[in-house]
C-alpha cells in the first residue's frame, strides 16, 4: 500500500516538473513568450496613459457624473491590468528554473515594485469598504476629528 502512494506521489511531482519545464520553454523560447512580452509592453503603456488621463478628471471639486464614471471605469480597467501583470509574474516565477535567482533579477524586482503596491492598496481599500459596510449596518459611525 505504501508503494502505491509513493508511485502516485512520484507521478504527481513528475507531472508538475514537466509542466514547469514546458512553461519555461514556451515563455522563453517561443513566439508565445514574445507575444506575452509585447502584450505586457502595450498594457503597460495603456496603463500609464490611463493613469495620466484620470489625473485630469480626478479632482475633488469636479463632481460631474461623467468625470466620476470615467474615473471609476478607469480604475476598473487598471484593476484588470493589475491582475494580468500579477498572473504573468506568478506564471514566470513558477516556470523559473531557479526561483531565488529569478527573484533577484533586476526586471523581476521592477515587476514586484510595480505590481504589489497597487495590489496592496486595492486589497486594503476593499477591506476598509467591507468594514465600513459592516459598521454602517450596525449603526456604528466612525468620525474623524480634524483639529
Amino acid at each position: 500500500m505504501a508503494n502505491f502512494f509513493k508511485r502516485r506521489l512520484r507521478r504527481v511531482f513528475h507531472i508538475a516538473s514537466n509542466l514547469r519545464t514546458k512553461l519555461h520553454y514556451y515563455i522563453n523560447a517561443t513566439r508565445f513568450g514574445v507575444l506575452m512580452d509585447i502584450m505586457n509592453i502595450f498594457l503597460s503603456l495603456a496603463s500609464v496613459l490611463l493613469y495620466v488621463f484620470t489625473t485630469y478628471y480626478d479632482h475633488p471639486l469636479d463632481s460631474r457624473p461623467s468625470s466620476i464614471q470615467f474615473v471609476q471605469t478607469a480604475q476598473d480597467i487598471q484593476d484588470v491590468f493589475l491582475y494580468f501583470f500579477l498572473t504573468e509574474f506568478l506564471v514566470r516565477l513558477y516556470a523559473a528554473e531557479n526561483r531565488w535567482t529569478h527573484l533577484r533579477q533586476a526586471l523581476t524586482i521592477i515587476d514586484i515594485l510595480t505590481v504589489f503596491p497597487p495590489l496592496l492598496i486595492s486589497f486594503s481599500s476593499n477591506i476598509v469598504q467591507i468594514y465600513d459596510e459592516s459598521t454602517s449596518k450596525k449603526g456604528i459611525t466612525a468620525e474623524i476629528n480634524v483639529a
